[in-house]
């Protein structure tokens, strides 16, 4: 490597890239053992960058492309609990299983509702439901997030007949 360094570079004794232009062959010893042989071409470095930067741009317009906001089909049970009190909630229907904090949030595991309901069908089930529950600081309901739900006696969600007021 020394050799390459000595012989094309610091003594001007092989060619030279430079910017624009393309080196056709080199008869150095040192090319010839890195590269394996005197007729290596390099291309212009506008079109190698340009190679570089194209698969480059696609990757990144591919992860970016995963990063879109997509709106989610509204939650009825999230509509109706955001914004009122976590104590409410789970005096109603049982105090959470446990808790993590999460910065200004607290984030409640819930499981309740343990029932056997007749469904439309005419067989019985037992069901029950769970939930993240995402409470502020001042213990408000950020957020609820269903995470088991089963069909209920009268439609497709035992949680929504359970945490709904009934119509």
């Amino acid at each position: 490597m020394s050799s390459f360094c000595k012989d094309d570079v610091a003594t001007g004794g092989g060619n030279l890239l430079v910017r624009g232009q393309s080196l056709a062959h080199t008869k150095s010893p040192a090319w010839q053992a890195l590269f394996g042989g005197d007729h290596h071409v390099l291309e212009d470095s506008s079109k190698i960058m340009s190679r570089r930067l194209f698969p480059l741009t696609a990757v990144l317009a591919v992860a970016l492309s995963a990063c879109t906001t997509v709106s989610v089909a509204s939650n009825p049970i999230n509509s109706y609990w955001t914004g009122r009190s976590a104590g409410e909630f789970f005096a109603k229907f049982s105090p959470p299983l446990s808790d993590v904090d999460s910065g200004s949030s607290t984030i409640y595991n819930w499981r309740g509702g343990y029932t056997r309901i007749k469904l439309a069908n005419g067989k019985s089930m037992s069901v029950n439901c769970s939930a993240k529950v995402t409470v502020s600081e001042s213990y408000t309901i950020r957020d609820i997030t269903i995470t088991a739900d089963r069909p209920g006696a009268a439609g497709p969600s035992y949680c929504e007949e359970l945490l709904l007021p009934k119509k």
